[in-house]
């Protein structure tokens, strides 16, 4: 959905995430050259090893949240996780003034809201806005953005458009 034809794009860095995420995995570095350098009562080989690769991939999965505005709706994309809606599955729209701890953290979530599934794509610092959607498996689609006003503003003149 996103492209030359973008009404609006914005790229939010998850340095947060991505910090703690890169940290962890250089703990699990050290422990596997600690490990390395002990006697046989050693946890096994592969463990640390394994850990350090799958945090890292996380740190880096997590680093770019992209919200792009289009003709067809709104894509919100989280690396690799991308959620796609068009406009005429969106019925309502509000910055969220929820805490992220509501939905138990950051980055992509999954929580049960008061009338269906909300799926989240958060990070560390913006305010949110959510998307009450009809006729979709989630109920409501909340993502982080740096202008939630622009965000909200902008939707709500493109459905106004819309039902015309």
């Amino acid at each position: 959905m996103s492209g030359p034809g973008a009404l609006y794009e914005e790229e939010v860095s998850s340095y947060w995430i991505s910090g703690i995420l890169g940290a962890v995995a250089l703990l699990f570095l050290a422990l596997e050259v600690q490990r390395s350098m002990m006697v046989p009562l050693s946890p096994p080989a592969g463990l640390f090893p394994g850990m350090f690769l799958l945090f890292l991939a996380l740190a880096l999965v997590f680093r770019r949240l992209t919200i792009s505005i289009t003709n067809e709706g709104v894509s919100v994309t989280y690396t690799l996780f991308r959620y796609d809606v068009a406009w005429d599955d969106i019925v309502d729209l509000a910055v969220d003034e929820r805490s992220a701890f509501w939905y138990r953290g950051y980055g992509v979530r999954i929580a049960r809201g008061g009338d269906g599934w909300v799926l989240v794509f958060s990070t560390i610092g913006p305010a949110r806005v959510t998307l009450v959607l009809k006729e979709r498996w989630f109920s409501h689609f909340v993502f982080s953005t740096r202008r939630p006003d622009e965000v909200v503003k902008l939707v709500r003149e493109r459905m106004s458009k819309e039902s015309e």
